[in-house]
């Protein structure tokens, strides 16, 4: 039974995956596709005095916005249904090539300006039952800040937290500075990822050590698969957030583009993290594979002497 879920959950990936590389399709093409779930959007409308939080039912609902608020924030659950996402542009405007790339989710880490809204893309990481990097679109407009992710479930609730509490400055500050509490949430978010690869090498490395176990490659193997994809992610989300505290376009304030600064440092020492743990990887495997020859040349030398022994 938990087999035939495995092949039909890769059967609707597979799916998912032709029906957004389509060979030929216009630029910005969105397919009509209602068939799908429809998206959870929830929308926090705030102030310094104030703060509103509601589900809403509809992407048409959004039409009625609270003017009275000067920041909202759209949070849209499920990325599938064209016709939602249609529906999102016709109302803030959005380019068609910016809600195209929130329908494919294998965009890379990346920033684009449309004129009168940013849109970016970032990958969340997660380990539930592996590593998952999730893509969440940010989209930046004036006093409204719009995020797509596949499906449920962020890193968002510290920001939502302080929403809701008036902790910090999020609540006195605009739209731009937002859009950067998400991006420092999902860059923030890394550090337990890695720290749990770091302690697994450290695991493998004492069971090679102490015990001399033979079976490690796969487990090595893996690890370092996994640390390739987290590498594959934050690259390109290093030079996006170098291109977006560097940028003097007005979407983001001055003071709002040092603390991006600081988010940028964050990845640039996540990165290096990332290849303190590829080296310690490869150590491993280069030690695994010594363990190995050194097992094979003890028990060539006990077959030796006894062929010695016993031949003649």
């Amino acid at each position: 039974m938990a087999k035939n879920k495995k092949r039909s959950k890769v059967h609707s990936r597979s799916r998912r995956a032709r029906r957004t590389t389509q060979i030929g399709i216009a630029p910005g093409h969105l397919p009509d596709d209602e068939a799908g779930p429809a998206p959870e959007i929830h929308r926090f409308c705030y102030g310094p005095d104030a703060i509103e939080e509601m589900p809403i039912g509809t992407a048409a609902a959004l039409r009625d916005g609270s003017g009275r608020f000067p920041v909202t924030w759209i949070n849209i659950n499920g990325v599938s249904n064209g016709s939602t996402l249609r529906e999102l542009g016709n109302i803030f405007g959005l380019h068609a090539l910016a809600l195209e790339d929130c329908l494919n989710i294998r965009q890379r880490p990346k920033v684009e300006d449309y004129g009168n809204h940013l849109f970016m893309v970032v990958r969340m990481p997660s380990r539930a039952e592996g590593l998952e990097l999730e893509q969440v679109g940010i989209f930046l407009l004036p006093g409204v800040v719009i995020t797509l992710q596949e499906h449920a479930g962020d890193c968002f609730e510290p920001v939502r937290k302080r929403l809701r509490t008036d902790a910090g400055r999020v609540r006195r500050e605009g739209a731009d500075y937002l859009a950067y509490a998400l991006i420092d949430s999902v860059v923030d978010n890394y550090y337990p990822v890695l720290e749990h690869y770091g302690d697994a090498l450290e695991i493998v490395e004492t069971r090679l050590i102490s015990s001399g176990t033979t079976n490690e490659n796969a487990a090595i193997h893996g690890i370092k698969q996994d640390l390739s994809k987290l590498r594959r992610a934050l690259w390109p989300l290093r030079e996006t957030l170098g291109n977006m505290y560097r940028n003097e376009d007005g979407h983001f304030k001055p003071e709002t583009r040092t603390y991006l600064r600081d988010c940028h440092d964050h990845a640039m020492q996540l990165m290096d993290i990332v290849e303190a743990c590829r080296e310690m990887g490869s150590s491993l495997m280069e030690l695994h594979i010594s363990s190995l020859s050194q097992r094979m040349n003890e028990i060539m030398k006990v077959l030796t002497l006894i062929a010695t022994i016993f031949i003649p």
